[in-house]
């Protein structure tokens, strides 16, 4: 799972697929969430073909979602969605989740869906803005979460009320994560940064 932390702040998400682990990005009016997807080694082609197009024949067509843009790049895909007029980010969430678990059985069994959630007031990135954009990530790692007796989900639901209740993800060692026994540690002890850029992508939009 991971949070964006670069001069857009993400948080993370855990409304929808448990089972799969999701990050989102939002806006107020129009929510919008971001997907990734890691499909080590392989080349950008490959990873829109085997990867967005049959979760973009899965979200084609869906009442919640007014637009997306999709792109590729060598190992990693990222598909921006866009809610229609009126759609919260929770009913966006359960309405993406709901079509992309029709997508899962002809995803490569080792490509699982990360969501992201996007600040109020910002919108998907263009095929002319995805380039100049470098993320850091927040990656949760399992076995971490695991050793101080939480899962990722449970880490990332903490992250989204931390956030919704005015917290900020911008001091990422002084984000607290609470344990079972009540005590808590930093977001540090259970997550690291990665950063990653999208450089010259194969590029998807709908409508």
């Amino acid at each position: 799972m991971r949070h964006n932390l670069s001069t857009v702040v993400g948080v993370a998400v855990a409304l929808v697929c448990v089972a799969v682990g999701t990050f989102a990005w939002f806006n107020r009016a129009h929510p919008v969430i971001k997907i990734n997807y890691e499909y080590t080694g392989a080349s950008r082609t490959a990873v829109d073909e085997a990867v967005v197009e049959p979760v973009w024949e899965s979200l084609r067509g869906c009442e919640s979602i007014s637009k997306m843009i999709a792109f590729s790049t060598d190992g990693r895909a990222e598909i921006y969605i866009t809610g229609s007029a009126g759609a919260s980010l929770n009913s966006l969430l359960t309405a993406v989740g709901s079509q992309l678990a029709t997508a899962k059985p002809q995803l490569p069994s080792n490509v699982v869906p990360q969501f992201d959630m996007l600040p109020s007031g910002h919108s998907a990135p263009t095929a002319e803005t995805i380039s100049l954009m470098e993320h850091d990530d927040i990656d949760i790692d399992r076995e971490k979460a695991a050793a101080v007796g939480l899962t990722v989900a449970e880490v990332n639901s903490q992250l989204h009320k931390y956030i919704d209740s005015g917290g900020s993800l911008r001091d990422f060692f002084a984000t607290p994560i609470h344990l079972p026994n009540g005590k808590s540690v930093p977001l540090s002890d259970v997550a690291r940064i990665i950063r990653h850029k999208m450089i010259n992508p194969l590029v998807r939009t709908y409508p």
